[in-house]
């Protein structure tokens, strides 16, 4: 709803009654993210992972931050590392997908796309994830297409639609506009 002050001293409270949870601290990490409030995101998603390395929440996480920072690199190594924390599933490969898109690595992207579109094939629920991977290749109308049929899909991802950062591209699309009405978020 971008409500951020609340959500903060709300997430702030679960982490006062619980500091060393991973969950909790990387939740925090997203409303920082969230509030554009990255350099404090990052910290304390190094913390986190200071407690737990292999936490594959908060390497993505902080891969998302540095792509709002510019530092593709940066957020490529950490997407990285959480797709071999967890390898099962498709978990994490729509973070790979769009960062292979963005850094020009094309044929990793596409080939991310067939992943998941296989993985869709299993059962999973990967409109959301498409839509991402889209996105790394800027083409509004397929992102579009993906997040459309998230809603459809009713995909929980789709609870962050209105505040997620990485939509701001396209959130004067109509098609964008119409979708935010729908769900009552416009």
């Amino acid at each position: 709803m971008g409500r951020f002050d609340e959500a903060l001293a709300e997430i702030r409270r679960a982490q006062e009654l619980d500091p060393i949870s991973l969950i909790i601290n990387s939740n925090v990490s997203g409303v920082l993210y969230n509030m554009g409030q990255y350099d404090e995101a990052i910290d304390l998603l190094r913390k986190t992972l200071e407690l737990d390395a292999d936490f594959a929440p908060a390497h993505m996480q902080l891969g998302w931050v540095y792509v709002r920072q510019g530092k593709l690199d940066e957020a490529m190594a950490e997407f990285q590392k959480a797709r071999t924390v967890i390898t099962s599933g498709p978990f994490g490969l729509q973070n790979l997908g769009y960062i292979y898109a963005r850094t020009g690595r094309k044929s990793d992207a596409a080939q991310i796309i067939n992943d998941l579109l296989q993985f869709s094939r299993q059962g999973y629920t990967v409109s959301y994830d498409l839509a991402i991977v889209y996105s790394g290749f800027g083409d509004n109308d397929r992102t579009l297409e993906w997040i459309e049929k998230a809603y459809e899909e009713r995909v929980s991802w789709l609870r962050f639609i209105k505040t997620e950062p990485g939509w701001d591209y396209i959130r004067s699309e109509p098609r964008f506009i119409a979708l935010m009405k729908k769900m009552g978020l416009e």
